[in-house]
């Protein structure tokens, strides 16, 4: 039943792959993925975001990851160049969203925003390897420098692992291992 459903769900996105689909974001069920409902109200698609890779969901840095995506997109209206099918059967493509001049206040600002670059950036993604040789040469080395940089700045997933508190007897104080 459930591989039945899969292949219906991927032979039902088809028209979509290759395509720009523009609609407005209403759930971020992780920190890698969207789901879209389509300009006009005509179709929800999920969408994973191209190049990255986001922790599990139920896990500490996955709440991070989800949390951070959702401020940059929920309710945002985003455009989304889909290339191909995940072995999930969901969308890949580059998500962008678009920004409204009116958000800027009268200040320079960029009129569209990269989702996976932020994310890579906060380091509360990494870099999808498999999905490399798709992405133009330009959009590759922007997210390795987003993640080298991350990765030097020790944020989230590259920070050093949480340490234990210990009891140090001789002074009587709590501390974190060092």
């Amino acid at each position: 039943m459930r591989a039945f459903l899969t292949l219906f769900l991927a032979l039902a996105s088809l028209p979509a792959l290759a395509d720009v689909i523009e609609g407005r974001v209403i759930e971020v069920p992780d920190g890698g993925s969207v789901t879209i409902l389509a300009r006009g109200g005509t179709s929800l698609h999920r969408v994973r975001l191209a190049g990255i890779l986001a922790p599990r969901p139920d896990s500490p840095s996955g709440v991070a990851s989800r949390e951070s995506l959702r401020r940059i997109v929920r309710g945002k209206t985003v455009q989304v160049d889909t290339s191909v099918l995940d072995t999930r059967g969901v969308l890949v493509g580059e998500v962008q969203v678009l920004r409204d001049p009116k958000d800027c206040r009268s200040q320079p600002c960029q009129e569209r925003i990269d989702p996976a670059l932020t994310q890579l950036a906060a380091g509360l993604a990494s870099l999808d390897l498999a999905y490399d040789s798709r992405q133009p040469e330009e959009t590759l080395q922007r997210y390795q420098t987003a993640q080298s940089q991350a990765k030097a700045r020790k944020l989230g997933l590259w920070r050093p692992a949480y340490q234990p508190v210990r009891a140090d007897f001789r002074y009587g104080e709590v501390g974190i291992l060092r």
